[in-house]
């Protein structure tokens, strides 16, 4: 059954519908390693180091297609989301022809001063001429590899992730195939890798382009459309994201390239493409996950379902309790009024009231232990401190986890690891100490123990003993 963008979303159910774009982005992200393998394997190692000079220029282009794909893509699924499918495939079919031409004047232009350029990104006079050979070829293919990584994000929006996967497979695989031919059979060298991967940059980019043509009665498509120049500014600004991450990457490879060509020649730069080759499948998963529920949040935002929108972001306490019907929900509802022996508010910051601390009081609480930063605010802690309850404040109880801070910091300063046991009794000692000085400092005439009064005048006994110690008092 097909998973549609108006679906209530799990978390399986998210995993399933992403995982194809997941895959997608891995798979083109393979374009580059592909061409390494055949080039450093049967053109050498300069001829490599050329590709991986040439190809962060290529991805300087294309990430601006991701920015007008991600962009737009958020702007279509909005407008589907707000009952107008036939406004969205008008933005659609207006990003698409922008990501077209802006491609046809960026291969224009950078064709135009590719010796520069490629000299600008670290190219040595022993490799300018495969550099140049090679992304010459690439830049001219700039509009379709534009085109590819804009669609990307569109066939998750048109509901079609699996088609966008299936057009990846067979764009890498086509980049292989014609990679085998015009090297391995033609000895083309990095000119043929660069047409391998051109070739491969058509079928992604341009397959869609006439799917999308094809008369349908329903869901996105291509058509007659006008100048949106306000959706085209927020499309850009919605990308920024994209485009700036993406131009970063390549300018930090540029310099990378550059410097080890200072140091260690052309043999440096080669074995750094091999390391960004890794880089690149492990970056494409979170761009592939990024790339695929964007549009879900989008398509909800846009019909007002902020309910799923919650859903989408984090898990529900009622999906605990359907999956497990031996728990209680109480909807609307906050937990101070079941009735128990010992509290423990570790959310958030004045997550406890007064009113709530009462029904703590009357349904016979005994005792409450803070696991965050103030969650009870000052009424509670009054009534509490009335009651003669056992209140532990969280500058005490919730210490823990500064003390685990501290002693990890003390292993790292005297240059010895301790034992997760030695640790646990470090810590176990700790915590007593600080209710001991709570005791110590707390403790009424009544013999009630105000643990809120104890670490207080503890914490500034620790102060002022310490500035004694330095010689500042």
């Amino acid at each position: 059954m097909q998973i549609k963008l108006s679906d209530h979303f799990t978390y399986g159910r998210l995993l399933r519908y992403t995982l194809p774009t997941i895959v997608m982005i891995i798979f083109t992200s393979l374009y580059s390693v592909v061409d390494g393998l055949f080039v450093s394997n049967l053109v050498g190692d300069l001829a490599l180091s050329a590709v991986n000079i040439a190809f962060p220029i290529t991805m300087i282009i294309g990430a601006f297609g991701f920015m007008l794909g991600t962009g737009g893509s958020a702007i279509v699924a909005r407008t589907l989301g707000e009952g107008k499918p036939e406004l969205a495939s008008r933005y659609f079919t207006l990003f698409i022809w922008c990501v077209a031409g802006l491609g046809v004047v960026l291969s224009i232009v950078t064709i135009a001063f590719i010796e520069p350029i490629m000299r600008f990104a670290g190219a040595s006079d022993l490799l300018l001429e495969d550099c140049i050979a090679y992304g010459r070829i690439l830049l001219a293919g700039s509009a379709v590899f534009m085109l590819q990584s804009a669609f990307q994000s569109f066939f998750s929006v048109a509901e079609k992730p699996k088609l966008g996967l299936l057009l990846s497979l067979a764009a890498g695989a086509t980049n292989i195939t014609f990679d085998y031919v015009f090297i391995a059979l033609l000895g083309m060298g990095v000119t043929g890798a660069a047409w391998a991967t051109v070739l491969g940059y058509c079928v992604g980019g341009v397959i869609p382009v006439v799917y999308f043509l094809l008369p349908r009665r329903e869901g996105l498509r291509l058509v007659r459309t006008n100048f949106y120049g306000r959706e085209l500014l927020h499309a850009c600004i919605n990308g920024s994201s994209e485009l700036m991450s993406n131009i970063s990457a390549s300018v930090v490879g540029i310099l990378y390239n550059i410097r080890l060509m200072d140091l260690l020649g052309e043999p440096g730069v080669a074995a750094h493409s091999v390391m960004m080759y890794v880089d690149f499948v492990f970056v494409a998963a979170f761009l592939g996950f990024s790339m695929g529920s964007a549009p879900i949040v989008s398509y909800h935002y846009g019909a007002e379902n902020y309910d799923e929108l919650k859903n989408i972001f984090r898990g529900r306490i009622k999906e605990y309790a359907e999956k497990y019907p031996s728990a209680t929900y109480y909807p609307g509802e906050r937990p101070w009024g079941v009735k128990c022996d010992i509290a423990m508010p570790c959310a958030t910051q004045n997550e406890l009231n007064g009113d709530e601390a009462q029904a703590l009081v009357d349904n016979g609480c005994m005792c409450v232990a803070e696991g965050a930063n103030m969650p009870s605010t000052p009424d509670a802690i009054r009534i509490f401190q009335q009651h003669k309850l056992l209140y532990a404040p969280g500058k005490a109880a919730n210490a823990g986890g500064v003390a685990t801070s501290g002693l990890e910091m003390t292993q790292n300063s005297i240059r010895l690891t301790w034992s997760p046991e030695e640790v646990d009794a470090k810590l176990k000692s700790i915590m007593q100490n600080i209710h001991a000085v709570c005791v110590r400092y707390g403790t009424q005439s009544d013999g009630y123990i105000n643990y809120v009064v104890g670490a207080n005048i503890g914490g500034f006994m620790k102060v002022a003993n310490a500035m004694l110690a330095q010689g500042c008092v």
